[in-house]
Formats: structure tokens, C-alpha cells, sequence
């Protein structure tokens, strides 16, 4: 009898330990990644000569949206930016993140904009820019001071990332238009 009652009471504290572990999961899973514009602080003819030959810091806003009802902190948030794949379907390391980014709150059932430092490779972003038909320095310039920065270059970025969220890591993976 004994024993049967230590076993009943073993299962249900591990029933509850699994429930809340569920709960946790579901609950950080609830939530999605989007990007708010790449800012690209390109000023003058020169600023953007030494972008397109050794690239620029920058700053890539991510919109984390919390479909929960419960406030969570993401531990840690990375990003990487990527070219579409090519007719290989190989994609290439356009930014990536420089400086980690911790201890983020996301409130429920609320949109959150954090903004990363990024640093973006100006030689690949230029290919990019060539593939829709740019041909020289001037026009890159044109389009990056007039539609880079507010998404209407044309073409689109692959984001990857991951967020720490309670210990689970949420990795995430989207297309979007630039």
C-alpha cells in the first residue's frame, strides 16, 4: 500500500512537470518574427564607394509579435541575412548580426520592435542590387537613399535567426521583401 502511494505520488509530480513544460513550449511557440526595414546610413557619393567595397554597420528592426497571454523574456536573439538561392539554390551571408542582444520583454499579445546591430557586406548587397538591372554606383545610390531602407528595393532577403526563449530555442526562417 505503501508503495502504491509513493508511485501515485511520483506520477502526478511528473504529470504536472511535463504539464507546465507543455505549457512553457506552446506558449513560446505562440511566437512570430518579421523585419521592419534594414537602415542603411548612406550620405554622400563616397559613403556609398566605401559600402559597396568593404560593406557599413547597420540596423535591422525586428518585430517580435507575442500571440500568447503570458509575458515572456527572450534570452538571446541572433539574426543573418541572406540572397535568395540561386538556380543552385545556394544563398549567400548578406549581414549578419555583430553584437548580442539579451534579456528582450515581450509583452502579451503585443508587437515588440528591437533593433539589432547588423553588419551588412556592400559588395554582395551591390550583386544583389545588379540582378535587378542597376548598372552603376549612381543608380545603387539612388535606390538605396529612396527605397533600400523603407522595402521597395525589388527583391528579397532570407532571414534566419533563432530566440531563446525560457531555455527553448525558437528558430526561425523568412522571406522578405527589400
Amino acid at each position: 500500500m505503501k508503495r502504491a502511494i509513493i508511485i501515485l505520488v511520483i506520477v502526478i509530480v511528473l504529470a504536472f512537470i511535463g504539464w507546465k513544460i507543455t505549457k512553457k513550449a506552446t506558449g513560446a511557440a505562440r511566437m512570430e518574427f518579421d523585419i521592419d526595414g534594414v537602415n542603411i546610413d548612406v550620405n554622400s557619393f563616397n559613403d556609398l564607394l566605401g559600402f559597396a567595397l568593404s560593406g557599413k554597420d547597420s540596423t535591422i528592426n525586428i518585430i517580435v509579435s507575442n500571440y500568447s497571454d503570458e509575458t515572456y523574456k527572450i534570452d538571446t536573439l541572433y539574426v543573418e541575412l541572406y540572397s535568395l538561392p540561386d538556380a543552385n539554390g545556394q544563398s549567400v551571408l548578406v549581414g549578419y548580426q555583430t553584437e548580442p542582444v539579451k534579456d528582450i520583454e515581450i509583452f502579451p499579445m503585443q508587437n515588440t520592435a528591437v533593433a539589432l546591430p547588423i553588419f551588412l557586406k556592400g559588395a554582395l548587397i551591390y550583386q544583389l542590387a545588379n540582378q535587378l538591372g542597376l548598372s552603376n554606383l549612381s543608380q545603387f545610390y539612388n535606390v538605396l537613399q529612396n527605397y533600400f531602407a523603407t522595402g521597395k528595393l525589388g527583391t528579397a532577403i532570407v532571414v534566419k535567426g533563432y530566440a531563446v526563449v525560457k531555455g527553448i530555442k525558437l528558430p526561425f526562417e523568412f522571406q522578405k521583401g527589400v
